[in-house]
């Protein structure tokens, strides 16, 4: 909704089409009891691209809120991990971007952000499409 609010309408669409795709099961596995998601891969990998364009677009303290999608744990998380993981860097990035915010740190400036979240945008709605052919190609 904030993206459609913003004029980042590709984005909203994109953001809206990946809420409603349905998990195929949530398990609880293995020794340390972790939840997996039954989501597919292109789902981890659309959902990180969809909220990288959304930040960039929409908040503040990029510095702190990218590595939160760029560390290697998230990047490589399979589809049934991949929530999971991002849960544990959203927490701490949030905590960071909250006390940065509390202790009125400068906010970093990022030239270009309207054109490259429309851009950005753009390019996840297109991946849709991609995704779909994808996956219509291999039920065939």
């Amino acid at each position: 909704m904030t993206d459609f609010v913003h004029g980042y309408f590709a984005n909203a669409r994109v953001g809206k089409n990946l809420a409603f795709q349905l998990a195929q099961g949530v398990k609880v596995e293995g020794p340390n009891k972790v939840m997996r998601y039954g989501l597919s891969d292109n789902w981890a990998r659309h959902y990180q691209t969809w909220n990288l364009a959304f930040i960039t677009s929409n908040l503040d303290y990029l510095n702190i809120l990218y590595p939160k999608l760029l560390i290697p744990r998230v990047m490589l998380a399979d589809g049934p991990a991949y929530i999971y993981e991002r849960v544990i860097a959203l927490w701490l990035s949030l905590n960071f971007y909250l006390m940065a915010d509390l202790s009125k740190k400068e906010h970093v400036k990022f030239p270009g952000k309207t054109e490259l979240g429309t851009l950005w945008g753009n390019v996840n709605e297109r991946y849709v499409a991609f995704i779909r052919a994808e996956e219509e190609g291999t039920k065939k």
